[in-house]
């Protein structure tokens, strides 16, 4: 697809930015540069499709399609740039509902854009269908495919695992959500790794909240926000 400013790159290349300067000085050798760099990019496309404000995959962009992608959502995953706490949250709604591929199979990416955008039906539809509809083609329960390469497609479960994960918890800076996009007809007992060297356990039963731990040196820095 030949395409000016794709959204992909640019938002690439604002969250690795961002992430640098997050860093302590010590660990930023080239902070004026990148902060340089950080202002010349242009902001991360968008338009309105249906009256309702989008990604756009590009600025200007001349449809070609090679690969069955949907990158006007990578502002969502795997860059995150669009999450639960941005002001944008309810385009990347928008987005992900008109996408052009609903395909999810293999390495698409369906089930951790909706786990992040809050969509616990889409996210739960998909986690259950990918790990549940076994291969034609294979012996093995956890092998699938063909999808887009091989068989068996590690890509498959791969992404169902992603998906399942941040359907458990999300962390967006200093401030983590447990069982963001979690359907309230499951339970939960969960241990996961959190930041900052942190251990996170936690569980939910059906119709209640859920209830964590937090272990770590640096436990007091993170906000746990729980539905």
């Amino acid at each position: 697809m030949k395409a000016a400013n794709p959204l992909p790159e640019i938002a690439g290349l604002q969250a690795c930015l961002k992430g640098y300067l997050a860093l302590p000085d010590a660990l930023c050798p080239r902070r004026a540069d990148w902060e340089r760099l950080l202002g010349e990019l242009p902001e991360i496309p968008a338009g309105e499709t249906d009256g309702d404000p989008v990604f756009n995959p590009a600025e200007w962009w001349k449809p070609e399609p090679r690969n069955q992608e949907n990158p006007e959502l990578y502002a969502v995953f795997p860059y995150h740039l669009c999450n639960r706490e941005t002001e944008d949250l309810q385009t990347g709604i928008n987005t992900f509902y008109k996408r052009a591929y609903t395909h999810d199979s293999g390495w698409a990416q369906d089930g951790m854009q909706a786990a992040l955008l809050g969509l616990v039906s889409e996210a739960r539809n998909s986690v259950t269908d990918r790990l549940t509809v076994p291969s034609a083609y294979a012996r093995f329960p956890a092998f699938w495919g063909p999808s887009f390469d091989w068989i068996p497609d590690q890509d498959q479960g791969g992404s169902a695992a992603h998906a399942f994960q941040l359907m458990v918890m999300q962390c967006i800076g200093d401030n983590v959500h447990i069982a963001p996009t979690w359907p309230e007809s499951w339970s939960l007992n969960f241990k996961m790794a959190g930041p900052y060297g942190t251990t996170i356990t936690g569980e939910k039963q059906v119709g209640s909240k859920a209830s964590y731990e937090i272990e770590g040196q640096a436990k007091d820095r993170l906000k746990v926000i729980v539905p």
